[in-house]
């Protein structure tokens, strides 16, 4: 019940309008306690300084240089997903269409293990929006065993 409400107050905040979100990194997400792959730079351009202010209709490049682990074998698939979190609850980022990480990100797949591998997308910001301090949480997802890649967060 609590999950509909805040997804209902969400959206609500999505069509009142405003200026854009305030966001600073936090790295990795705190409640992962294993990683298949150590985050060692995140970066969302054109923001120069943290808190990065997004403005609403603006597109950002995202870009995410990782290792990956001693994975047992090949990672064929990933998933993308960009959460907001609002008081605890994870809700899917509006807009946000491009789940196969795979295609147009700079990742070529299948990924190896022990090695270096850069996710590179756009993400376009609602054109309206509420101004408040949100965290976004990426994470990157073997299709396969389901298992989180990686996990970053921003505040």
């Amino acid at each position: 019940m609590m999950k509909v409400l805040l997804s209902a107050i969400f959206a609500l905040l999505l069509v009142t309008g405003a200026v854009g979100l305030h966001v600073k990194f936090v790295s990795p997400c705190p409640k992962y306690t294993e990683e298949i792959s150590s985050v060692n730079f995140v970066d969302f351009s054109p923001c120069s300084v943290f808190p990065c202010i997004f403005e609403a209709g603006h597109t950002y490049q995202l870009t995410i240089n990782f290792e990956t682990g001693p994975v047992p074998e090949s990672v064929p698939e990933i998933k993308a997903n960009i959460y907001a979190i609002i008081d605890g609850i994870r809700i899917k980022f509006p807009n946000f269409t491009q789940t196969d990480a795979c295609s147009n990100s700079n990742l070529t797949c299948p990924l190896a293990p022990n090695r270096q591998y850069q996710y590179s997308i756009r993400v376009g910001v609602p054109k309206i929006v509420v101004p408040m301090e949100t965290l976004i949480e990426i994470e990157l997802s073997d299709v396969t065993t389901s298992k989180d890649l990686l996990c970053v967060e921003t505040q």
